[in-house]
């Protein structure tokens, strides 16, 4: 059995059920992520409330310069992603932490490629949503070089 299959379980001090059992008491894992998240999405309203954020994008182009420069620095010139298909959480849901996603769908890492390969050679026009294309690569990538 794999390991997420199995259920993992902590001890805490200080948490009791019954009066008779030790102050250390074994408590699931699942009970702590939902209290952290419970927490998170606390804080996440929080932070909802404070505003968002402005991105130049002459400094997000320059920081992944940055990095990938890094990369060549260390060798690093062609990455082989072995790994196809990953989980996507659908726009509506991705930057809503109140509520889980229900409705989670399959990106290909391929068709992100293909897509990006086809604009390069001018065979699709650039469109702004390619960003997305590139960020699922990005991302394994990123997975894959802890540089």
């Amino acid at each position: 059995m794999s390991s997420r299959g199995k259920k993992r379980h902590r001890v805490v001090q200080g948490a009791t059920r019954d009066p008779q059992q030790s102050e250390r008491q074994i408590i699931s894992e699942d009970a702590i992520v939902l209290q952290r998240k419970n927490q998170w999405i606390q804080e996440g309203m929080k932070m909802s409330v404070q505003g968002s954020i402005n991105v130049d994008l002459e400094e997000i182009r320059s920081a992944l310069e940055t990095v990938f420069d890094h990369l060549k620095k260390n060798g690093v010139t062609t990455i082989e992603i072995e790994e196809d298909y990953y989980w996507n959480v659908p726009q509506e849901d991705v930057y809503n932490p109140l509520v889980d996603p229900t409705d989670l769908d399959l990106g290909q890492l391929t068709d992100d490629w293909s897509k990006l390969q086809s604009i390069r050679t001018g065979e699709d026009p650039v469109v702004g949503y390619a960003l997305v294309w590139a960020s699922s690569l990005l991302r394994r990538i990123g997975e894959l070089n802890v540089y």
